[in-house]
């Protein structure tokens, strides 16, 4: 038996996640999870003791203040730190933002913008996404929504 299971988000239909085209097979089950059920997940997490945790600082900026730039980028596509109370000003936006830190809300600088965070978590998914199969060895596709039970 397959089972298809989508998780469509914002203005994705549930066949356009990831980017393909996903035909449902006939006659096999597939679930979609809304928006709606999203929006209401909650986990309990664990906070762990701080000794023995290892502490990863982010590659600080290393240019003149005058050419920092707050969501400049290196080659993993992470901006560059500017530690508060240096010389470089800091910035932090929630909404489109140029590499100045600036909104800039320009069909141009969201595909960058866009496309900078999609491919930030997609080049590390190996290093960060946590999975267990439970009765998978059938399906030739299932997708897993974060959170739910």
């Amino acid at each position: 038996m397959t089972a298809l299971l989508l998780l469509a988000v914002g203005c994705l239909s549930s066949t356009e996640i990831g980017g393909e085209s996903i035909e449902a097979p006939e006659d096999e089950p597939v679930f979609v999870l809304m928006d709606g059920i999203v929006g209401k997940m909650h986990e309990t997490i664990e906070i762990p003791d701080a000794e023995g945790l290892e502490i990863v600082n982010r590659k600080e900026a290393d240019c003149p203040p005058e050419e920092y730039l707050p969501y400049g980028f290196g080659d993993d596509l992470v901006p560059f730190f500017a530690p508060y109370g240096s010389q470089r000003i800091s910035k932090g936006n929630g909404s489109g933002y140029g590499l100045d830190g600036y909104p800039d809300n320009s069909p141009e600088n969201y595909d960058m913008l866009v496309k900078r965070l999609i491919n930030k978590i997609v080049n590390c998914k190996e290093e960060i996404c946590l999975y267990k199969q439970y009765r998978c060895q059938d399906m030739d596709v299932a997708y897993a929504p974060p959170g739910i039970r």
